[in-house]
């Protein structure tokens, strides 16, 4: 109304329909506000006691919708009814304070902008007692509108009232558009192309439903689409968007066909308040869920950047980590409902923001955070209040936090582990192909008899170097089988060429941040996998043969190449007969075979009979006890029957 409220008074004054604000009246009152009020009744979920039952005959407890108070009071008005009359509200939304949760009726009063009328109506609420010890709740409602910006602000100032007698207040501010009330806006351009984005979402949407649909009715066990987070990601993202469509249709239906009152301000009242409460309501809800939704979007975009190595192993790190994830969030969701519980039972009474479990909840995430402060509590408990803070710091950030860092990091091992033998197969795969190449090329083009052709004296220098470091990776593989068999149990000794591990080179262990197990009984090379080519199989003494020369004696890799000697004066190779060499390769291997076999059973004979030894002399050890008991048993049974005699 201004600072010059004797200009409503003035014969002939005009009153703005929508009162403006102070300031250049860009901001104005959109219709009228409203005053609303909850009480309760007397003697309700409380008890004077009998000893003050004398002086005190009633109380009023706290708010709950059992116990209020709805019966009109007040003096009689010109209807014959009483003037404060409840009254209840079916379209505007309630409110959730810090004491209790309040539904939308209450008795209420209009603030319009004929001055005199709405301070008569102050007057009479103050002399009639609108506000008593039996109040608590009272709410100012109104919206402002900013003809500048086309914004509405719907405003509501709440004030609590306690059992206790302690006040609590709280301003909410709820900005909307023009487009949160109806679909168009005001017609522009943006916002018909806002509508067209919505629409093609909306196509997007039902094309990911059907997607997802399909992928699990393909599933051959539907268990197993709801085992892959990415499924459930996808789900969550779309229920989401539907709920926020929903959420913004909501909005156009409860604020569309509101509008406001333009007539004289005598005929102005309580019918003509516009309530955009629960358009309001929709809305926050609706940048809620927007905003929830943004971080699950992105998230999703993630996986799309797995060609970035970190990023790939980042995402095995994730996957790596769910069950031991979910483990941990089920240890801290125990612990943390524990404190909850003794917080809220110890200090609840004692301050508003611990009073219920929710808002131990809040105080408690602070605290974590770092953003808690527990100065009131040292001074409400000194005795009770350190031990609890005491207990949060150990339990909820000493020991949970360092079990989610130990969580974390044997996830990454593990996805380094992944990862490294990822790599590590890929080369053997480019290496083999490439060997295969290199084979083919040069049984193709007969390097190996140019080379010799060409420079007789380098390549047998290259063969002596080659015969030289053999003989030195025998004497290594020598010494190596020594250093084994030192380490070996004694039964695997016995088997000799039996043993499960003979032959078998020793993994070469990749480069991991993960704890090496030294007990870990996967410590030999894998399968070499199938044969690539007849060459693997035949001495055909080509360059950089894997096998050797063509005389079948094993040749290492060196600079020589792995070239077979050549003899002196000799140019060329004569060829051979492949079926021959095919028959002698046959009879070698068969050869080898049935001689290990003779070996290995062998070395089986002599474990048997150790076995055997080692049993006959338990069985032997058996017998003289057995006897030794038999013996005893019978010098017993003698004197059981000589006391027998005598007595």
């Amino acid at each position: 109304y201004g600072q010059n409220t004797a200009r409503y008074f003035y014969p002939g004054a005009v009153v703005d329909t929508l009162l403006p604000l102070e300031g250049p009246g860009s901001n104005r009152l959109f219709g009228v506000a409203r005053v609303r009020m909850l009480k309760v009744k007397s003697n309700m979920d409380c008890q004077v006691p009998n000893a003050f039952a004398l002086n005190f005959q009633s109380c009023y407890g706290p708010y709950s919708s059992d116990v209020e108070d709805d019966e009109n009071f007040g003096p009689i008005a010109n209807d014959g009814d009483k003037t404060f009359r409840y009254l209840r509200n079916s379209k505007g939304y309630g409110f959730s304070g810090e004491i209790a949760s309040y539904p939308q009726s209450g008795f209420m009063q209009a603030i319009t902008p004929n001055y005199g009328l709405t301070l008569n109506t102050f007057q009479n609420m103050e002399q009639f007692e609108f506000l008593t010890e039996a109040t608590r709740a009272i709410f100012y409602e109104f919206t402002l509108y900013n003809f500048n910006l086309g914004l509405y602000a719907v405003c509501r100032i709440a004030f609590e009232v306690s059992p206790s007698g302690l006040w609590t207040k709280s301003f909410e501010v709820e900005v909307l558009t023009q487009r949160h009330l109806t679909a168009l806006g005001f017609g522009a351009t943006s916002d018909w192309m806002m509508l067209i984005g919505e629409v093609v979402l909306v196509l997007f949407v039902l094309r990911y439903i059907m997607e997802e649909a399909s992928e699990l009715c393909s599933s051959a066990r539907k268990v197993e689409y709801f085992q892959d987070p990415w499924n459930i990601l996808d789900l969550t993202n779309l229920v989401m968007i539907i709920a926020t469509l929903g959420l913004r249709v909501g909005a156009w239906a409860s604020g569309g066909g509101l509008q406001v009152f333009t007539g004289p301000p005598e005929s102005q009242g309580l019918q003509t308040f516009t309530d955009y409460s629960l358009a309001a309501q929709n809305v926050r809800v609706l940048r809620g869920v927007v905003a929830f939704n943004a971080v699950l979007t992105w998230f999703k975009t993630v996986k799309y950047y797995s060609v970035v190595p970190f990023i790939r192993v980042f995402m095995h790190t994730v996957s790596k980590s769910q069950r031991n994830l979910a483990s941990f969030v089920i240890v801290f969701g125990a612990i943390h409902f524990g404190f909850i519980v003794s917080f809220c039972v110890a200090f609840g009474q004692s301050f508003l923001d611990i009073r219920t479990t929710w808002k131990a909840n809040i105080f408690l995430l602070r605290v974590f955070l770092g953003d808690g402060s527990f100065e009131r509590i040292l001074e409400s408990a000194p005795h009770v209040g350190p031990l609890l803070m005491m207990l949060v710091i150990l339990g909820m950030i000493f020991i949970l936090m360092n079990l989610f860092s130990a969580v974390m990091i044997r996830a990454l091992a593990d996805a380094k582990r992944t990862e490294d033998e990822k790599v590590a197969k890929q080369w053997e795969q480019l290496v083999d192909r490439a060997w295969v190449f290199w084979t083919t090329t040069k049984g193709t083009l007969r390097l190996e008899t140019r080379f010799r052709s060409t420079v007789p004296g380098l390549y047998a220098r290259l063969m002596r170097r080659q015969k030289k470091q053999s003989e030195l990776e025998a004497k290594r593989d020598m010494a190596l089988l020594v250093r084994q068999q030192q380490t070996r149990p004694d039964d695997l000794l016995a088997l000799g060429p039996g043993s499960p591990t003979c032959g078998r080179r020793q993994k070469r262990a990749l480069a991991s941040v993960a704890v090496k197990d030294n007990d870990s009984d996967d410590g030999s090379e894998a399968d070499l996998g199938p044969l690539f080519g007849k060459e693997q199989l035949q001495g055909n003494g080509m360059l950089l043969d894997r096998e050797g020369d063509d005389s079948g004696r094993p040749v290492g890799r060196d600079p020589g190449f792995g070239l077979p000697a050549l003899a002196d004066g000799q140019a060329s190779t004569p060829p051979v007969d492949e079926n021959t060499e095919a028959i002698e390769l046959l009879i070698n291997a068969t050869r080898h075979v049935s001689s290990t076999v003779v070996e290995r059973t062998r070395g089986a004979r002599g474990v048997l009979f150790a076995e055997m030894a080692d049993s006959r002399e338990v069985l032997l050890g058996v017998g003289a006890v057995l006897e030794v008991l038999s013996r005893r048993a019978r010098d017993l049974e003698a004197q059981q029957v000589n006391l027998l005699r005598n007595f």
